[in-house]
């Protein structure tokens, strides 16, 4: 509603700074719910664009940062907003932007987990970040962050990470005492942020049940955002996996399955570099549900196929790993051998253990 004001205002009396803003907050109105009701992303792609346009020569990083993470994602290639990120943090931190730039840099770590920038590289460039944001004061975002470098520490197989500290006033030395913490005190924000982490390390330790656990704590369909989509890939990957191990709660599984399956219909078509190969490989696992196996075998390879073409090593492995198995329950020992190869090859690119 008060986006919707700034914007009729704008168009009455001229436009400023403000308006940017406004139609900034209407395109991500628009992409909220993905999955669940009608998004208009075209929409949201278009009121960037214009927020941007107006936004120019103006120092506004708040706008820029919104345009990539809440819009722009959907559409560009996210290798390539990388760098812009961090040329972002670098203008913030000038401007005396501090806390966009310290957002600016732990959204970039995030991507870089969700690009598949080798572990060993994020691991000792987030330690960097941990320190920054510990001389800036940045105490909430050092608590996300934190929970990330856990994430890619357990990639890294290193179980007591001795360098995990908070440095924050809270009464907390480990990720468990955060975490149990968190919950007694009724802190849902860092209760979430920390499942998510935690579902996110389950997820590509192939421990689905744990996965399931945390996924259900930070799952929000309902109001899901752009943020929040590769949450909905894991998910369904999971929940689809755990539907084939126990058939009396198979409904609750492809229920979840269902939304992620809507979801990436909907954001493929607006970027196949992104968004493709994901969309492929949960019909794979919907086509391998329904024991429709050939075309079950042919998305597996699509979504390999696509994963390889737009540099996504890690979902490259995903792939292999999930046909493997496909190829094991089919009676295909050689084919599912081969594929275990070619998924731990790209795990080994990935840095992950």
């Amino acid at each position: 509603l008060l986006s919707s004001r700034i914007i009729t205002m704008s168009n009455q009396y001229g436009y400023c700074p403000a308006s940017s803003y406004g139609l900034m907050s209407l395109a991500f109105f628009l992409t909220q719910g993905i999955g669940e009701f009608p998004v208009d992303i075209d929409g949201a792609i278009e009121l960037s664009r214009m927020s941007m346009v107006i936004a120019q020569g103006l120092v506004l990083p708040r706008i820029e940062l919104g345009s990539i993470t809440n819009v722009r994602l959907l559409k560009e290639p996210l290798q390539a907003l990388l760098p812009e990120l961090r040329g972002l943090e670098k203008r913030s931190l000038l401007g005396g932007e501090v806390d966009v730039a310290c957002l600016s840099r732990f959204l970039y770590h995030r991507l870089c987990f969700f690009t598949g920038t080798p572990v060993t590289q994020m691991y000792q460039e987030i330690q960097s970040s941990m320190a920054m944001m510990i001389q800036l004061q940045q105490v909430n975002l050092n608590i996300t962050l934190a929970a990330l470098y856990q994430t890619i520490s357990r990639l890294l197989g290193i179980d007591n990470c001795q360098g995990f500290v908070f440095e924050c006033a809270l009464p907390v030395k480990t990720e468990e005492e955060l975490f149990q913490y968190a919950v007694q005190a009724e802190r849902h924000a860092i209760v979430r942020v920390l499942s998510l982490t935690r579902f996110f390390a389950a997820f590509w330790l192939g421990q689905y049940d744990e996965a399931a656990q945390y996924a259900s704590k930070s799952f929000r369909p309902k109001t899901m955002q752009v943020s929040d989509l590769y949450h909905a890939f894991y998910y369904a990957i999971t929940a689809m996996i755990l539907a084939r191990r126990d058939a009396t709660e198979r409904q609750k599984w492809v229920d979840i399955a269902e939304i992620s399956i809507r979801t990436f219909g909907t954001v493929s078509d607006h970027s196949s570099w992104n968004w493709e190969n994901k969309r492929l490989l949960i019909e794979a696992e919907n086509h391998h549900l329904n024991g429709d196996l050939d075309d079950a075998k042919q998305k597996y390879l699509l979504s390999i196929g696509s994963a390889k073409k737009h540099k996504f090593v890690h979902e490259e492995g995903l792939g292999n790993e999930l046909f493997s198995n496909f190829l094991a329950i089919c009676g295909d020992v050689e084919g599912s051998r081969n594929h275990m190869v070619l998924a731990r090859d790209c795990y080994a690119q990935w840095g992950a253990s």
